[in-house]
């Protein structure tokens, strides 16, 4: 871990850099992950921006995601306001992980709402369509009617595990261990299905429009860029290697205490 707290003249601060910090761009407090003497594994710090000891970076050269403040983030004695309370069972990740869903979703409905309009408005057929109109072109239809299936399928699993989520959140016959279970399991099984759907909706737009879609100035490409992009937070390959687990073998869904480098790695 590249941040660390240390007790300097009977405060709190922070030193170190962190890469990856969506949002903090526009933001007046930001929370950050850090190491710290006296507790172990990840601790999470709340700090201003507004500090002297903290410089934002606009770096991030993504191909996607390029609106949403993403940048590195340099600390230098920075003070901590608080440390959060860390419970080995909350269910943060998993909100934050529906978050991610829910804008999949968007994107996947933005890119349909295009791929409409462009549709209705093209006046250019092809030699190998049946001669009607685009609009009315039977397999262009089909494939509008596909994506949109696929959009509201993305909508209707995320909405169907955000309300498994506030279920478990607010059951009294759950404890800790079995809540925290009940809401991974929603998110990952939503995030294994969605960021498909949202990745092959972006993508499946183009065969309905033509080259001529693909122009920048159109500017379509930018849902396939940012749903890929979205879809690398916390991948999903792992999650459904932690749902089939369960499913199988009734494992837990276990939470990390740290992530980023792998200190035992060797080259």
């Amino acid at each position: 871990m590249n941040t660390a707290a240390s007790l300097v003249d009977g405060r709190w601060v922070v030193d170190g850099e962190k890469y990856y910090c969506t949002g903090t761009i526009f933001a007046d407090w930001t929370t950050v992950a850090v190491s710290h003497p006296e507790l172990a594994g990840r601790q999470i710090a709340v700090v201003s921006t507004q500090r002297s000891g903290v410089k934002i970076l606009d770096d991030w050269d993504g191909f996607g995601q390029g609106l949403t403040g993403t940048g590195t983030t340099e600390f230098r004695q920075v003070p901590v306001d608080c440390f959060m309370p860390q419970q080995t069972n909350d269910s943060e990740a998993a909100i934050f992980q529906l978050v991610l869903m829910a804008v999949q979703a968007g994107i996947a409905r933005a890119a349909l709402n295009d791929l409409r309009r462009a549709v209705q408005s093209r006046t250019r057929i092809f030699t190998t369509g049946t001669g009607v109109p685009v609009y009315q072109e039977p397999q262009v239809l089909q494939l509008v009617g596909e994506v949109s299936a696929e959009s509201f399928a993305a909508d209707s699993v995320v909405i169907g595990a955000v309300l498994e989520v506030e279920a478990a959140l607010g059951d009294p016959g759950l404890n800790d261990e079995e809540r925290y279970a009940v809401c991974e399991l929603a998110a990952n099984r939503a995030q294994t299905v969605v960021q498909p759907l949202a990745i092959g909706v972006t993508s499946k737009i183009f065969d309905g429009l033509g080259a001529s879609s693909t122009r920048s100035g159109c500017n379509l490409d930018r849902h396939w860029r940012n749903a890929r992009t979205i879809a690398t937070h916390n991948p999903a390959i792992y999650k459904a290697r932690i749902v089939g687990d369960y499913e199988i073998n009734g494992v837990q869904p276990q939470r990390l205490s740290v992530t980023g480098e792998d200190s035992t790695h060797r080259a």
